[in-house]
């Protein structure tokens, strides 16, 4: 008997917290929310997503003020600064900015970009040189002859991927950085 009265009281307790709604639907401030959409490059469609969920509670957004708050926000997003953030990332840019601000955008965007794949090839290589230590480690344990063959291989291995971290991380050092 105890036990569905604990069932019974969570599930009250689940349906209560549901119709308390989503946080921001209630009291939203749709300036500041489409401010914020916006900066993060949200296209117009997005305030579908909060007419869907807050629809249920009764909450009907004001698109206008929303819409307001976008553009005033897409003015962070659509510029060179960020691009390069957005690239850096390796994310792509959304198709909220305008064709001039997109084409200053591009040049930023770019160097961003090359600074996260030079990013990737470097884990990539550190991956391969913590696994070439490893086997040279290994082979350093071992006493046979074979694992002494090994060795010879593994140091200009080992060798060779430390010159290649060591020029990848030079340069993406000039990627670093957006002027």
């Amino acid at each position: 008997m105890l036990f569905w009265r604990i069932a019974l009281g969570l599930v009250l307790s689940l349906g209560a917290g549901m119709a308390a709604g989503h946080p921001i639907c209630r009291n939203a401030d749709w300036y500041r929310i489409g401010t914020t959409d916006g900066a993060k490059g949200a296209p117009a469609s997005r305030i579908g997503w909060y007419r869907k969920n807050c629809g249920h509670l009764a909450v009907v957004p004001d698109a206008p003020v929303w819409e307001q708050g976008r553009k005033a926000g897409m003015k962070t997003y659509c510029r060179p600064e960020n691009a390069y953030l957005v690239g850096r990332a390796g994310r792509q840019i959304g198709p909220v900015c305008g064709a001039v601000a997109l084409k200053k955008m591009r040049a930023a965007f770019e160097h961003g970009r090359q600074y996260h794949e030079i990013g990737k090839e470097i884990r990539v290589l550190e991956w391969q040189l913590a696994d070439a230590r490893g086997e040279m480690n290994a082979a350093w344990l071992g006493s046979n002859r074979a694992t002494m063959i090994d060795l010879m291989f593994l140091r200009p291995e080992v060798f060779r991927l430390e010159n290649q971290l060591r020029d990848l991380r030079k340069k993406r050092r000039a990627f670093a950085h957006w002027q």
